[in-house]
């Protein structure tokens, strides 16, 4: 026989179950995506005008990556997310990119005044300033006329300015020594 203490007890315990949540654990970051974006802290990415030999010298002051370890399901948060954050805002110089699952989902370079985001075209074996490349993600603004080249172990490999102007990687001092830093953070 169901009593009214009974009903209120299987609601109360209901309510509470729900409330709790659950933890959900996350996918280990694959680290293989860092491969396209080998910065660190205070490395030196160097840039050459093809055609007037001034040089774009950018020190990365930050790189911060965040990694979802796990969430708890009562949250409003839960997603097994990642963030990379790479800049230097003293020379307008940032990459913004959102991971869901290890997969990119979004990517964002700021150079200057010129942004570069969303859809990209991937090539294999892309020949750049005379140098081959395994492979590249090429982001164009049809409006501006820009142009970034960013190639896997290298990062930005150059860029093609609203003037038309071509800019080359000449040195990006943390290509062979990777160490990012990867924070798990947890949501919940």
């Amino acid at each position: 026989m169901k009593t009214p203490l009974n009903i209120f007890c299987a609601i109360m315990l209901s309510c509470l179950f729900s409330a709790c949540g659950r933890n959900v654990s996350c996918p280990d970051l694959d680290e293989n995506i860092l491969s396209w974006f080998p910065y660190e802290e205070s490395s030196v990415i160097r840039l050459e005008n093809k055609t007037t030999d001034d040089l774009l010298t950018i020190p990365i002051a930050y790189m911060r990556i965040d990694h979802t370890s796990h969430y708890n399901t009562s949250y409003d948060c839960g997603h097994c997310d990642d963030e990379i954050m790479i800049g230097n805002n003293d020379v307008g110089f940032s990459i913004s990119v959102h991971i869901e699952k290890n997969k990119i989902t979004f990517e964002r370079y700021k150079i200057g005044d010129v942004s570069f985001y969303g859809s990209h075209i991937m090539s294999e074996n892309y020949i750049f300033n005379d140098k081959k490349y395994e492979q590249v993600k090429i982001f164009e603004n049809t409006g501006n006329n820009t142009k970034l080249i960013v190639a896997r172990n290298f990062g930005i490999v150059g860029f093609i300015d609203e003037n038309g102007e071509e800019w080359l990687l000449i040195e990006n001092s943390a290509m062979q020594q990777i160490k990012a830093r990867i924070i798990d953070v947890s949501c919940g």
